[in-house]
């Protein structure tokens, strides 16, 4: 009897195994594209590209619809310090200050312009995530670490419905294994690009005010191939073998280049002079707030991480940023508006408390407190869903030799899910810096544009599963108060649950998975 009672357990144990083992392989299968077939089961969107990962928040890759601020006239800048170099970096935003601290760091001659006034203070971007990090840890070590401690570290990423209750958390503890920087890295844009703007030095820095107008092909002084003039409104006109489009969305080099920019998913020309006109979804608006809390703070607006609540028609997000003087409770905060009515270009305090009233931390139970009382806006923009991507990253002139290279929103933009946006720009703006260096230094009379392929081929790759992204996350950050909202949040939820996926998950977020074997 005894005899049988230990067969019987053993074939419930072996039969355990068994269906284990059938679900481990089930589960690796179904895993082997998780953000692909994770997301249309819980998105319902199979017409997307491949590879859509299912979170990141927290980047403007978007129109502004706030009045522009008045730019001095061009007489009052000083001149360019060289009229010839080698490369001509026109943006001086993360990505193309992410390339100018390449190109300096393989000792490229390189000249950085742009046509602002100067650096923006602007709310923007907020997340810098490990990917990012990493890539310009390679060319200053101590300008990441500067970054790092000027940020706050946030080590989850949690998601709350209007109630608090917990809905999923993605947990970057996950990557310790694979990057030293295991968190979410809370730090405005205009920050990051300050810091690397003091890494460059004045030596490397860029001239402000500088608007190029013009960008024809001419030919190479050594009787070889072509090179590029670049006229600006000052009236200075500047020859360069390689210009890198770091100038936005509506990048001035990109059209001037005739470059195309596409609908990511038809493939079809934008609206505009080779699509740089706005392609908006006037169905949805985002505000995007920098404010200082009124003390206390209650306990249901973290201190040490960001925060989603979604809910009430809507998704609303804080995120602490490190104290300014004066401002010891400073946060960002993006708002998703949906609806016919938009929010104004400027939208005031009493707006956005409004909003914050109606469906953010506290608004529906106040077990961990009131709503967060907003004490003063500092800045608030209104931006709208666009998207796009370049037909292709790079152009060579008719006569060889010489490159036209587009990197950050000038290849690619996508709504505020994206939370690789910045990111992007920085990744790609460190990889190009090290396809120019690779070009610059191949040993051939006209080298091959091999070096840039590789760029165009990596980098736009990444930007398609980015915006497939933030086009899956835009459906969920929409708030809708239905059953299949609900079963849909849920499902992400279980999901999220079990650490693979959660650590799957995670890593996609950071972006080590899109990183490239460096020179």
């Amino acid at each position: 009897m005894e005899s049988m009672s230990r067969k019987l357990t053993w074939d419930r144990v072996r039969s355990a195994v068994g269906m284990v083992a059938s679900a481990y392989r089930v589960a690796s299968r179904f895993l082997r594209r998780p953000l692909s077939r994770l997301g249309r089961i819980l998105f319902f969107r199979p017409h997307l590209h491949p590879h859509p990962t299912l979170f990141a928040y927290l980047y403007m890759d978007t129109e502004s619809d706030a009045p522009a601020l008045p730019t001095p006239p061009a007489s009052s800048y000083p001149p360019l310090p060289t009229l010839n170099t080698e490369v001509l970096v026109v943006g001086a935003g993360p990505t193309g200050l992410s390339v100018a601290l390449g190109l300096a760091k393989h000792g490229v001659p390189f000249l950085l312009v742009d046509g602002a006034a100067e650096g923006h203070n602007a709310s923007k971007a907020v997340w810098l995530q490990p990917s990012a990090l990493e890539a310009l840890e390679r060319f200053s070590s101590p300008l990441a670490d500067v970054i790092v401690a000027n940020s706050v570290k946030s080590p989850s990423f949690p998601t709350v419905d209007v109630h608090g209750r917990p809905i999923f958390s993605l947990e970057m503890r996950h990557l310790a294994d694979k990057t030293k920087y295991p968190y979410c890295f809370l730090i405005p844009q205009h920050r990051v690009e300050r810091k690397i703007r003091e890494a460059l030095g004045p030596a490397h820095g860029p001239h402000w005010g500088k608007k190029v107008i013009d960008l024809r092909e001419v030919a190479s002084d050594k009787g070889v191939g072509a090179k590029w003039e670049a006229v600006f409104e000052s009236g200075e006109v500047v020859t360069a073998k390689y210009i890198v489009a770091a100038d936005g969305t509506r990048s001035t080099i990109r059209t001037l280049s005739k470059m195309h920019f596409n609908d990511p998913i038809t493939n079809k020309p934008l609206p505009g002079t080779y699509g740089g006109g706005p392609r908006v979804d006037l169905d949805q608006s985002f505000v995007v707030a920098d404010v200082v809390f009124e003390e206390p703070i209650p306990a249901n607006t973290p201190r040490d991480s960001l925060q989603v609540v979604l809910g009430g028609g809507g998704m609303l997000i804080t995120a602490p940023l490190v104290p300014e003087p004066g401002m010891p409770n400073l946060f960002r905060m993006y708002l998703g508006i949906t609806g016919l009515a938009p929010p104004p270009p400027r939208p005031d305090a009493a707006f956005v408390q409004e909003v914050i009233n109606r469906r953010g931390p506290g608004s529906h139970d106040t077990t961990q407190g009131p709503p967060p009382k907003i004490a003063k806006v500092l800045d608030a923009s209104r931006y709208r869903l666009v998207e796009g991507l370049a037909e292709s990253y790079i152009k060579q002139a008719d006569a060889g030799g010489a490159f036209v290279l587009l990197a950050g929103d000038a290849a690619h933009r996508h709504g505020p899910a994206g939370g690789q946006g910045m990111n992007v720009g920085i990744c790609d703006g460190c990889e190009l810096a090290d396809a120019i260096a690779e070009h610059v230094f191949l040993r051939e009379e006209k080298p091959s544009a091999g070096p840039f392929q590789t760029y165009n081929n990596n980098r736009r790759s990444a930007a398609k599963q980015v915006i497939a992204m933030v086009r899956d996350m835009t459906q969920a950050e929409r708030g809708e108060e239905t059953w299949v909202a609900w079963a849909k949040l849920k499902a992400l939820g279980l999901a999220l649950k079990v650490p693979k996926v959660n650590a799957m998950m995670a890593y996609r977020v950071s972006g080590l998975g899109y990183a490239k074997e460096r020179l």
